[in-house]
């Protein structure tokens, strides 16, 4: 099979390996086929020369003698079985060629051959056969890439899947596309459909990313519209985030005609382009709709599945739509004008409505019942209104039979709604935090029902526990909430926790426990995550015995409290524990927690701010190779000779923060993650030296600027190799090369 048929050749700019020479324009479908053969061809020596030929090019010369062009072409175009003995007179051919032109100076405008005929790719050095819908994606970009460079304003940008081919990888090049970004609406979404179809997911998700940004931006409503139309086999993984953007961008020009009075003009336009019909969502939240205007919306978008309300002054009698068949999803958060009578008559026609938000209203809540959704509806959102009714509650929950999350926060519910709710089999979370008027008695009959809870709320209440004592979802809850809890009773909770076999997530941040309830729990090789921050009266021997049998522990937060650390020596989740807070853990005791940190394996992130510690429990952590964020915030007392020989032996850290240290940076200068460190936080630090972070800097090739007088805090991640350091003062005081 011949490799002419084959002949597509974009070139990437500023790969490495090139950097020194920008491409020039080619002229000439001749050339263009000189280009396509020599770098589809699949002999390692013509790789190397090519290579060889692009790195070293320096200027544009004059362009091929048309006999070797053609004699090249005839030679590559003999096909496979050929091939392999005409290698050596391409190449002296190619050596008679490339100083007059360079290959560098061929690779600008290209145009794309019949991909008919050659229907399978040599892509990182595996064979790929083209289904139907990627040879469909491929001759897709024949009519534009050309001309992409015009659009663009910049040098052409191009990847070629022949480079591919050389032995690139594209995933490399992502960076350097990313500066593409403020490119053109169009051009943006011919690059991220080429991404697509280089079949590199590094790509396409950053231009999916910079054209989400874009589409929102836009004023183009052509362009908007095509989004709108095309279907996943074009916008890919990326479909819902890409029409999402579309129909925020339609909202805020909504948004913009609602302010300026001229909604009828903007209807129509949307209209004229046939718009209307593809919008799925309309988010209006904040603006000055009302009910009127609404009425006006909802008849001109006919087919929303998505319609966020929130913030407006609507009353609800603009809900008039002819069919609410399609609407799954609305939001009337902070809607304070809703009438509950015009509401009964629009919440009765929603039939497919699946979530509903109408928190922080002024309802009661007989909106609720004969609502055309009794059956289909999951999130129901009512936390933060002060006029609910229970009984009215009661009566209307009766009738729901899919519900599966409900929030009640910050209401003066008791718990009696939900005795007798139909959703007891089907609810999954709740969400009772602050309120303050719950009845455990209630909660305790009403929790036998349920048996399917995975997830329950009940922050900042006067629980003491015993309503789940005898619950039903002793073998289902995941996640529970009771920070804040100044009335928990421990023997409540003991009782309960050795029921509860799946736990994973606990939340006793802010109470008076002492530790004892988790000692013996049921959940012992389940927990994953446990907050005890502000516990201030735990019980160190307690935690001793309990963290002896936690072995899969992943976060453990003990943030001011006034363990020493001797907890942790006879822990067992030394190769699972990825996050660890010590914050304002005054107590601490380095003997203890030396031999502790140096049993941890895999610690990702540490926090010990506001602390006594010296940093000598640093010097031989088990985690140097996986610890990627370190926080010592306002360590008074710490060491830098400790700081220094332990930072040597940190090789992968991202994030360092030292604020409020008495530090001078040498800790800094043999640091083992000079290579890899993109944020340090170095502000109200009076002991650091210019000398001696100007060397760090240097280590470090990054930009660095800031006063005296204002807060330090570098990003990393942006800067380039040659920039200009400056000391306290401002002044220039090294360069970076």
């Amino acid at each position: 099979m011949p490799i002419a048929e084959f002949g597509s050749t974009y070139h990437l700019q500023s790969q490495p390996s090139f950097r020194q020479e920008m491409v020039e324009v080619l002229q000439g479908s001749l050339q263009h086929r000189i280009v396509a053969k020599l770098f589809l061809n699949q002999s390692s020596i013509l790789r190397s020369q090519c290579l060889h030929c692009l790195e070293s090019s320096q200027k544009e010369e004059e362009w091929l003698k048309r006999d070797l062009s053609l004699k090249i072409i005839r030679l590559l175009d003999q096909g496979d079985s050929e091939q392999a003995s005409k290698i050596q007179e391409v190449n002296e051919l190619i050596r008679e060629c490339m100083p007059a032109a360079p290959i560098a100076s061929l690779l600008k405008k290209v145009e794309i051959a019949d991909f008919k005929t050659y229907r399978s790719i040599q892509f990182q050095d595996q064979l790929i056969d083209l289904n139907e819908k990627e040879y469909n994606r491929l001759t897709r970009h024949s009519g534009y890439i050309k001309d992409l460079s015009e659009e663009i304003e910049e040098e052409e940008l191009v990847i070629d899947l022949s480079l591919l081919n050389l032995g690139f990888n594209a995933d490399e090049f992502s960076d350097f596309l990313a500066g593409f970004s403020d490119a053109a609406d169009a051009s943006l979404w011919k690059m991220f459909d080429l991404a697509k179809a280089l079949l590199c997911p590094k790509l396409e998700e950053t231009f999916a990313k910079a054209l989400k940004e874009k589409l929102i931006e836009t004023d183009d409503l052509s362009l908007l519209k095509d989004f709108l139309e095309a279907d996943e086999c074009l916008l890919g993984h990326f479909t819902n985030e890409l029409k999402e953007a579309c129909y925020q961008a339609i909202s805020q020009r909504l948004v913009k005609a609602l302010v300026t009075k001229n909604l009828s003009h903007e209807l129509k336009l949307l209209t004229a382009v046939n718009i209307s019909l593809l919008m799925k969502a309309l988010y209006l939240s904040n603006s000055s709709l009302d009910d009127g205007q609404l009425e006006m919306l909802l008849k001109a978008f006919p087919k929303l599945t998505k319609l966020d309300l929130s913030g407006t002054p609507i009353t609800g009698r603009g809900l008039k739509s002819p069919s609410f068949a399609h609407l799954q999803e609305l939001n009337l958060h902070r809607c304070i004008n809703l009438s509950e009578k015009a509401l009964v008559k629009a919440l009765s026609k929603m039939k497919a409505l699946t979530e509903l938000d109408l928190s922080q209203t002024e309802l009661c809540g007989s909106c609720l019942k004969n609502a055309g959704f009794t059956l289909t509806l999951q999130k129901l959102n009512l936390s933060r209104c002060f006029r609910l009714n229970e009984d009215v509650l009661s009566k209307a929950f009766v009738q729901y039979r899919s519900l599966g999350m409900i929030s009640l926060g910050h209401t003066r519910i008791t718990g009696a709604c939900l005795v007798r709710a139909g959703f007891n089999q089907s609810i999954l979370h709740l969400n009772f935090s602050h309120c303050s008027r719950l009845n455990e008695t209630l909660l305790l009959q009403a929790f036998k029902d349920y048996a399917h809870i995975t997830e329950i709320n009940f922050a900042s209440t006067a629980l003491t526990a015993i309503c789940l004592t005898q619950a039903g979802f002793k073998e289902s809850i995941r996640k529970i909430y009771l920070q804040s809890c100044k009335h928990l009773d421990e023997n409540q909770l003991m009782q309960a926790f050795k029921s509860f076999t799946t736990l994973t997530e606990l939340d006793l941040g802010d109470t008076f426990i002492t530790g004892d309830c988790l000692v013996n729990t049921g959940f012992k090789p389940a927990l994953q995550k446990l907050y005890l921050m502000r516990c201030r009266h735990l019980n160190e021997e307690f935690l001793d015995q309990s963290f002896s049998q936690f072995q899969n522990l992943i976060t453990l937060r003990l943030a001011s409290t006034a363990i020493t650390a001797s907890c942790f020596i006879k822990s067992r989740f030394n190769r699972t524990l990825l996050e660890l807070d010590l914050d304002h853990c005054w107590q601490l005791n380095e003997d203890f927690l030396s031999p502790s940190l140096s049993q941890l394996m895999h610690l990702n992130k540490l926090t010990m701010n506001n602390t006594e510690i010296n940093g000598s429990s640093l010097i031989n952590i088990g985690f140097r190779k996986y610890l990627k964020e370190l926080s010592l915030q306002n360590c008074k007392q710490l060491n830098e000779q400790n700081l220094a020989q332990a930072f040597s032996n940190m090789t992968e850290l991202i994030d360092l923060n030292l604020q409020s240290t008495d530090i001078t940076a040498s800790c800094l200068l043999e640091a083992g993650f000079s290579r890899t460190l993109r944020s340090l936080n170095l502000s109200f630090c009076p002991s650091l030296c210019d000398h001696l972070f100007a060397q760090v800097h240097l280590r470090m090739n990054r930009k660095l600027t800031f006063t005296k007088l204002a807060p330090l805090t570098l990003d990393l991640t942006k800067t380039k190799r040659k920039e200009r350091l400056f000391s306290f003062n401002n002044k220039p005081l090294i360069e970076v090369d």
